[in-house]
């Protein structure tokens, strides 16, 4: 799913630059337009749009269900969501500078997993929210990475973002989120120790936990103070210090025994996680080993 279901033109026709992120869920892009340029745009029978701006315009009109709206100037940090199926029309002219936005497009099906109350609201066009933006600003972020991004990851921001929205960054005291037991926290480390060395989902954890991907990112970070993804990370560096321990491997295939993408986010994450470089700790720790270029 993706982008391809929205009706919009772009003069010139194609934009400095675009990429994506494709889920079984949802579509992450993100979109650099031209300088100064001429955009007309006409959005209906869509998925649910949930973007974030870099944008300043020379000017523009939005229309949203046949309702003229203001058009800010200034989009940069402005958020922007529209549930399935609603129309939006107008036209844009950009300022003379980079613009670019990066959007999430929901399936129908996504926003079904969360509770009444958390549901996804009613339209909001260039509004800005602290929280959220932040959560936006890191799916941004994945694209001016230079390591693989991984499903875990873009699963749990995509999740925090959308709960974000449907509860307008303010605390819901009526939102209860079922809590996962001790029993469910050992099957998912058992699952996740076994699975180490390869990619692991959110929807894989929360399966192995017999939850929904809403309820098991926040049940498990309140049982153990860490994110899937920060308790995924954690044990892999983990299992990278007894492979360091035990010798004989290079740094190299430690990272790949581990399931890190390579070896400079190998050594991004253990350095952060254990407050020292990995080279470091098989001269403290372990014993001789391959020889191996640390990035």
């Amino acid at each position: 799913m993706g982008s391809a279901a929205f009706n919009a033109k772009l003069h010139p026709p194609t934009p400095v630059a675009s990429t994506r992120i494709d889920h079984a869920r949802f579509t992450v892009e993100r979109t650099e337009l031209p300088r100064s340029a001429k955009c007309e745009f006409h959005l209906e029978d869509g998925p649910a749009y949930l973007a974030l701006y870099d944008v300043l315009l020379e000017s523009g009109e939005t229309n949203l269900r046949g309702v003229a709206h203001a058009q800010p100037r200034d989009l940069r940090g402005a958020i922007s969501y529209l549930p399935a199926g609603v129309e939006l029309k107008g036209h844009r002219i950009h300022a003379d500078r980079l613009n670019s936005y990066t959007a999430i497009y929901f399936s129908e099906s996504f926003f079904e997993a969360l509770p009444a109350s958390l549901r996804a609201p009613d339209p909001r066009l260039s509004f800005h929210d602290a929280r959220l933006e932040t959560t936006l600003k890191k799916i941004d972020g994945l694209f001016k990475s230079t390591v693989l991004v991984e499903p875990i990851l873009i699963e749990t921001l995509v999740t925090l973002a959308a709960i974000e929205l449907a509860k307008g960054a303010k605390p819901s005291p009526d939102v209860r989120f079922d809590r996962i037991s001790g029993a469910q926290i050992r099957r998912v480390n058992e699952y996740i120790e076994a699975n180490l060395g390869k990619p692991i989902s959110l929807a894989e954890l929360a399966g192995v936990a017999r939850l929904s991907e809403f309820y098991f990112s926040r049940a498990f970070k309140q049982a153990t103070g860490l994110s899937p993804y920060r308790f995924l990370l954690t044990r892999r560096v983990d299992r990278a210090k007894s492979l360091i321990r035990a010798g004989g491997l290079s740094l190299t295939d430690i990272a790949a025994l581990t399931g890190f993408s390579g070896s400079s986010q190998f050594s991004r994450t253990f350095t952060a996680i254990a407050g020292e470089t990995a080279r470091q700790f098989r001269r403290r720790c372990g014993p001789a080993a391959p020889d191996d270029a640390e990035d």
